[in-house]
């Protein structure tokens, strides 16, 4: 495994702050105006609400609401192993990916987290919530992995798990290095993958090699269906039956189960769905690259982030101002500001890069 020294500063034996400034409108997130173009979320704006309501409709219609979904359970697994190619005992689904997480701590986490930073914060505000551990290293500049240091810090964790395409960057780890890791650590390997299908690295039949990987994802980004709350894990089989004793019974409603059935009957739909993104996320990273203030992060997810030296504050409220809202992250690997921005069609991200010029300049 690569081990590269840089200046940054980890603290993973201290209590981890954050950090992260959220300088958003409040009043505008949850239920933006029309005037407001949201790009904070990652969610799947490429497909049309229209198509959208028209599975809702279906879904309305299929199913018996007096009943425990069961059989929707079956179904929804069934036509998942089909489109990943295992076992529909590898599959467990629960209430978003969020709630897998959550329990997937609960379950091999208690002698501690590991994870590697910037990552996806909800992890930290797990572990604080049932008092675990939480231990990290820090990416390299060039976004290569310290081994060395994340080696010694899982010395005193039960699990690490990696965000993969990595959220707020949007970068990979590499399977080799994972299946490194994976190899020599004694405990969970959790690789959350709620961007894998935008990006050339998918790693969700690494669990039938290796006994210690669990693969976490949703059907929120890739399947444009965050409202219908309902995400999966990739394991081996013996880890499925144990995580299963520990869930709560019917995690699912049987219209999200229904929904995600019928959209996995248009997985083809999906997959140009997914080639547009990845056409769109070729071209918005080139326009950005344009920019000499900007160090663009080169992204295997539905969204580009970029670095700089302007204050958090004054890049939201000037894009704020110009009808855009961003995720903006404050001192991510020495950066003043990251600023995330959700993939959308090009006519939106037009319009997003002539507000960013005006803010830049």
């Amino acid at each position: 495994m690569k081990a590269c020294n840089t200046s940054i500063q980890h603290t993973q034996e201290q209590e981890y702050k954050p950090g992260i400034s959220l300088i958003e409108a409040s009043r505008y997130i949850r239920a933006p105006p029309e005037n407001i173009i949201k790009l904070n979320a990652n969610e799947n704006l490429f497909v049309p609400q229209e198509f959208m309501l028209s599975i809702a409709k279906e879904a309305i219609e299929e199913v018996d609401y007096r009943l425990y979904p069961n059989g929707l359970v079956d179904e929804v697994c069934e036509k998942l192993a089909n489109y990943l190619k295992v076992d529909k005992d590898n599959i467990l689904l629960g209430c978003g990916s969020d709630q897998l997480i959550d329990l997937l701590m609960l379950t091999f986490g208690r002698s501690g987290v590991t994870t590697i930073h910037p990552t996806f914060t909800y992890y930290y505000y797990r572990c604080k919530l049932h008092g675990i551990p939480y231990r990290y290293t820090v990416f390299n500049r060039d976004l290569t992995v310290n081994t060395h240091e994340l080696s010694r810090i899982l010395e005193k964790s039960s699990m690490f798990i990696l965000c993969n395409p990595n959220n707020p960057l949007g970068h990979v780890v590499s399977e080799n290095i994972i299946r490194e890791i994976a190899e020599t650590f004694k405990g969970i390997v959790v690789l959350d993958e709620a961007y894998a299908e935008f990006s050339t690295i998918q790693l969700h039949k690494l669990p039938l090699e290796l006994n210690n990987v669990i693969i976490v994802r949703t059907f929120s980004k890739s399947f444009a269906a965050a409202s219908i709350r309902l995400g999966y894990i990739v394991g081996p089989a013996e880890v499925i039956n144990t995580i299963r004793k520990f869930q709560q019974p019917y995690p699912v409603s049987g219209f999200s189960l229904k929904f995600a059935s019928l959209l996995l009957d248009r997985i083809e739909y999906f997959r140009r769905v997914w080639n547009e993104v990845k056409r769109v996320r070729d071209w918005f990273y080139k326009e950005l690259k344009k920019y000499s203030k900007l160090h663009v992060f080169p992204s295997q997810a539905n969204f580009v982030s970029f670095g700089c030296n302007i204050e958090c504050e004054r890049v939201s409220s000037e894009l704020l101002k110009r009808g855009y809202i961003v995720r903006v992250f404050s001192n991510i690997l020495g950066f003043k500001c990251l600023v995330r921005v959700t993939l959308a069609p090009i006519s939106i991200l037009k319009g997003f890069i002539k507000a960013l010029t005006e803010v830049v300049n």
